[in-house]
């Protein structure tokens, strides 16, 4: 190894599985283990948009087609672990595991929250996180180089009204990352706190509306950005990178926990 790349080779030859990696951030986190060097496996819901990503993947990287695999995996299945098995055999061990997995939220007032509702409001964002370590740990491989990331909210920081169930789930990762951090060392854990992110997520917006919700979003960060999944993206990579990071919580997040504008 050239000792110019001692830092552009970290991730080079590593085996990265992505849950939710079909698009917005998982897609770009995809991305970026390709451009290092590492082998990208990406897992959503459905095996159609699997398909696209690993299509479009190998489309922008033809360089790198053999970099590309992926599966489908349905966090919500009763099954799951059984689902979950399947998908590490298949693609064998790996040396670090993102979870950028999301499902649609949920926001009555507190008053129409009931426990059925609270508990569906974590299977993916919470509960799924913790059966995809128990499983998925068994086929880390060893030692400080190999990650789980999981996925929280930068609302954590500056709860908004009408969101107290996810605020709450969003708190409860930074616990979880820090036991889990213990648990499985020398492997790390942690957590990536985004904001708002320029994704899929925002659906059939059109570019302009999408210029509109930027500008109102920008209006409460420090920088005054709507961010792009690349940006975000990085923080993945760094705790990837990093093996002296555990245990820890990384914000990415335009300083918007400490602007001044109130939340309405």
């Amino acid at each position: 190894m050239l000792a110019q790349e001692k830092y552009v080779s970290k991730l080079r030859g590593h085996r990265v599985l992505i849950f939710g990696g079909s698009s917005g951030v998982g897609l770009a986190v995809a991305e970026g283990v390709i451009e290092f060097g590492g082998h990208a496996i990406i897992s959503s819901s459905q095996q159609s948009r699997v398909d696209q990503a690993v299509e479009r993947l190998k489309s922008r990287y033809p360089n790198a087609k053999s970099s590309v695999a992926g599966s489908a995996c349905n966090l919500l299945s009763p099954n799951l672990e059984n689902s979950l098995h399947e998908l590490f055999k298949k693609h064998g061990k790996v040396d670090h595991i993102i979870f950028t997995a999301g499902d649609s939220l949920y926001l009555p007032s507190i008053q129409d929250w009931s426990l059925d509702a609270i508990i569906d409001a974590g299977r993916v964002r919470f509960f799924a996180p913790l059966i995809v370590t128990k499983v998925g740990s068994q086929y880390l491989n060893p030692g400080p180089r190999s990650s789980i990331t999981f996925t929280g909210a930068a609302l954590t920081q500056k709860p908004r009204p009408g969101w107290a169930v996810t605020t709450a789930y969003a708190s409860a990762m930074h616990g979880l990352v820090k036991a889990l951090a213990i648990d499985l060392k020398p492997a790390r854990v942690n957590v990536v706190d985004p904001f708002a992110t320029r994704t899929e997520m925002w659906g059939d917006k059109t570019e302009a509306e999408l210029e509109e919700i930027g500008k109102d979003i920008a209006k409460d960060t420090l920088t005054g950005i709507f961010a792009y999944a690349e940006d975000v993206a990085e923080a993945y990579l760094y705790t990837m990178k990093d093996a002296n990071v555990t245990g820890t919580v990384i914000g990415t997040n335009s300083g918007w926990p400490l602007a001044s504008r109130s939340a309405e």
